[in-house]
């Protein structure tokens, strides 16, 4: 048997077998909360810009979420085939203040893996206003399907 305390001691196997658990550790669906005290402004605004996209109803706030209907869109596409009980799908929130303006902006993703490819959905988000804008077509396609529920 292999003795690997008397050389590398307990605290690397603890540090070893905790990596090895952050790496094959997976998630489908990445939580996004906001409450924990410790984190900074930023991250803070950063949060709070991805849950407006997330719960984004439109400007009558009616009808569907931001979500929901991008899930309803990748769940039509893949017909009667369970995409999110896949395990290489994967379906993630992330968001950062834009680098291209001075102002109170974030870009936010909703990014889609499945086995046969990537979908990203790119929003701005003016968080002094709390307009909600495209960033690109798909992300477009999914705002004209919220505002026009109702």
């Amino acid at each position: 048997m292999l003795n690997l305390s008397g050389k590398i001691g307990i605290g690397g196997i603890v540090i070893t077998v905790a990596l090895i658990i952050i790496l094959i550790s997976n998630t489908d669906i990445e939580i996004i909360s906001d409450s924990n005290p410790t984190e900074s402004p930023s991250e803070s605004n950063y949060l709070k810009a991805i849950k407006l996209v997330q719960n984004f109803k439109g400007t009558d706030e009616s009808g569907s979420t931001v979500t929901e209907a991008i899930v309803l869109i990748i769940r039509t596409a893949y017909g009667t085939e369970p995409i999110f009980d896949n395990p290489s799908t994967k379906f993630s929130w992330d968001g950062l203040r834009s680098f291209e303006s001075s102002g109170n902006i974030y870009d936010v993703y909703a990014d889609f893996k499945a086995y046969d490819g990537s979908k990203e959905f790119h929003f701005i988000v003016d968080m002094d206003t709390g307009t909600i804008f495209a960033g690109n077509e798909l992300a477009s396609n999914i705002l004209k399907i919220v505002e026009s529920e109702g």
